[in-house]
């Protein structure tokens, strides 16, 4: 096929990159990927696209300085907003964009309205805001102190301690037993969720209620309040290992042995279940205050019983912790949560995940080509036998890691 030209895509999560790649390339154009907004001028200069589709919260600088300058250079900029964007930020956004779609959004859709404003179809100016010719951006999430001293499912939220593309966790108290729990929110009509992304959240919170086990994190009530999805989860006080590692850097090979066998029992736990977690990576794992491991956030977890809800193959995940079937789409077992807890302990010893690319699509496609270096070589003072058992979690192959998670445990107590 003839291509048509270059639509450069400036987005940095792999699910939608791939997506955003497979349909504009279906439609005859060429994609430039780039996942950093301090190197888009330069790409810009080089590949002269026809169109730029932009992460509004890509990392790397100032999208509004950004945006400001690309109207001088009349490239025209179909922005991608995230949910998390309250109302002062899009309307700073909305004059310096042809376009602005909120996330999640409909490949297909993006992929059409990008050649058509690239091939002469868009307006040449932006239309007028709340015009029906402006732009179809759905209301963002709000700001996080808005639901402060809001009580969902009996819980009154007191601070906001995380959040996602999607979602905020609150530190709530549990008005009736009067104790510390974590919220988890993600809007409903804001959001405007579709139908398979609703059953994803329940699915998910199903899975994890089921799991009752020390080194997960038990989930204690879910469902719909008002104009919210909630999750209610036990508080646990500590850090996630993403946090420690950015504070203290690498750390000692005991203490990876140490949480790689407690997250490891949490995975059989949830195997033994039939539920796959899809998502094991240092920012899922929490280092308690009381020493252990815990394991958090089974969002994207699936069970033996609803893998036939949608495709069983859909990519999502953590592009640097993911295992090679799952950055295939392939179906996935309890042996890709090991891949991924392997690639998490990894970073852990030696201060960077065992695979990495220069852009999320580039990732996935390494994990799939590209065997990484033993960590006994990357880092000092680590034990052979530690290498080596790292090295057989992060096989491309199924067959060739630990078959389960006991295994996996035994493996390390005689490691």
């Amino acid at each position: 096929m003839t291509r048509r030209g270059v639509i450069l895509l400036a987005e940095d999560h792999a699910q939608s990159v791939r997506a955003c790649v497979e349909a504009l390339e279906r439609l005859g154009w060429r994609v430039v990927v780039g996942d950093n907004l301090a190197r888009l001028p330069e790409m810009i200069l080089q590949e002269r696209p026809s169109v730029l589709l932009l992460d509004a919260a890509l990392p790397g600088g100032d999208v509004l300085e950004l945006c400001r300058g690309l109207r001088r250079r009349a490239v025209p900029v179909i922005l991608l907003v995230p949910p998390r964007f309250d109302g002062r930020q899009l309307d700073a956004l909305r004059p310096l964009a042809e376009e602005c779609i909120a996330k999640p959004f409909d490949a297909e859709d993006v992929a059409r309205r990008a050649v058509r404003l690239a091939s002469g179809g868009g307006d040449a100016a932006y239309p007028t805001p709340g015009s029906n010719a402006g732009p179809r951006v759905r209301e963002a999430l709000p700001d996080d102190t808005a639901s402060l001293g809001r009580e969902i499912a009996g819980c009154r939220l007191e601070r906001a301690i995380g959040r996602g593309a999607s979602s905020v966790v609150y530190l709530a108290r549990h008005c009736a037993l009067d104790l510390p729990v974590a919220v988890k929110l993600m809007p409903v009509g804001l959001q405007a969720w579709d139908a398979e992304e609703r059953r994803r959240f329940l699915r998910g919170a199903r899975a994890a209620a089921r799991i009752q086990h020390p080194n997960v994190v038990p989930v204690l009530n879910a469902g719909e309040e008002g104009d919210c999805f909630f999750v209610v989860q036990r508080y646990v006080d500590g850090e996630t290992l993403l946090a420690r590692m950015e504070r203290t850097g690498p750390l000692p090979e005991e203490a990876v042995r140490r949480l790689t066998r407690e997250v490891a029992a949490g995975l059989g736990a949830a195997h033994r279940l039939d539920v796959v977690h899809r998502d094991v990576k240092p920012a899922n794992i929490i280092l308690a205050a009381s020493g252990e491991a815990v394991l958090a956030d089974f969002g994207l977890a699936r069970s033996g019983a609803d893998r036939d809800i949608s495709s069983a193959s859909a990519i999502v995940g953590t592009p640097l912790y993911m295992s090679p079937e799952q950055c295939a789409g392939r179906p996935l077992d309890g042996r890709s949560d090991l891949y991924s807890l392997g690639a998490s302990a990894y970073h852990a010893l030696v201060g960077r995940p065992p695979i990495t690319g220069e852009s999320p699509v580039a990732v996935l496609r390494n994990h799939l080509e590209q065997t990484p270096d033993p960590p006994g070589r990357v880092a000092r003072g680590v034990s052979r036998r530690f290498s080596d058992l790292l090295m057989k979690l992060l096989a491309k192959a199924p067959e060739a890691r630990f078959q389960d998670a006991q295994k996996l445990q035994t493996a390390l107590a005689e490691a």
